[in-house]
């Protein structure tokens, strides 16, 4: 698994991430094994642990149909926490070690590729600062919010087999999606910081992606 260090100047807020996502699927008894490494929120972008909501262009690159995908990422970060200015907090300073299961499976759609993603991130939280002039700590681990997505590429991305997919050529790939995050994860009322939300949220993305992967992500 690569590792990737981000901000190395000292004293900066760090951290790494990785990911490892392992492809599969049934054909005649035999089980075709390809691995996969990159970047979280690169390829399927399911894996932003923190924000798996921030979705890049390249989560609807075209993906032969009937493929199944575990993937496992895991993120670490420590430094300081932006927090908003009416909050009386300062000086807090967290450190948080993330990982992500999920599964993921790309499906005909009348016609257009899609995909289908389950998310379930988890988390290992420590922190410090001074609230309302009274120093305060917090140390906690458990479930993040579950998250599932459902894409489908509109155009310039049409359901292929894996026999078919090796003559296509990518263009200009414009789709959608529809993402729904459930109140399942870690979260105590009396807490400044949790893992989960406590709430259900519903996001619309809308993208436009050209052929050399570069797009943009639009909330709806």
């Amino acid at each position: 698994m690569r590792l990737n260090r981000k901000n190395e100047a000292p004293n900066a807020n760090q951290s790494f991430d990785g990911t490892l996502i392992m492809a599969y699927r049934f054909a005649q008894g035999a089980w075709p094994f390809v691995w996969f490494f990159s970047k979280v929120g690169g390829f399927f972008a399911v894996l932003a642990v923190a924000q798996a909501q921030d979705l890049e262009p390249r989560a609807y690159a075209n993906t032969p149909i009937g493929l199944n995908f575990l993937i496992v990422g895991y993120s670490y970060s420590q430094g300081g926490l932006s927090t908003d200015p009416s909050i009386p907090l300062q000086n807090a300073k967290l450190q948080t070690n993330s990982s992500v299961f999920a599964y993921a499976r790309s499906m005909d759609v009348f016609g257009l590729s899609g995909k289908f993603d389950v998310i379930l991130p988890t988390s290992w939280l420590s922190g410090s600062a001074l609230f309302a002039g009274q120093s305060v700590d917090r140390t906690t681990s458990g479930f993040g919010d579950p998250k599932f997505r459902f894409s489908v590429n509109l155009y310039g991305a049409p359901a292929l087999t894996l026999d078919e997919f090796k003559d296509y050529q990518q263009d200009i790939i414009i789709g959608a999606s529809v993402q729904v995050t459930a109140p399942g994860g870690e979260y105590t009322p009396t807490k400044l910081v949790n893992i989960g939300s406590n709430r259900w949220s519903v996001c619309l993305f809308v993208v436009r992606m050209s052929g050399n992967g570069e797009g943009v992500a639009r909330p709806t």
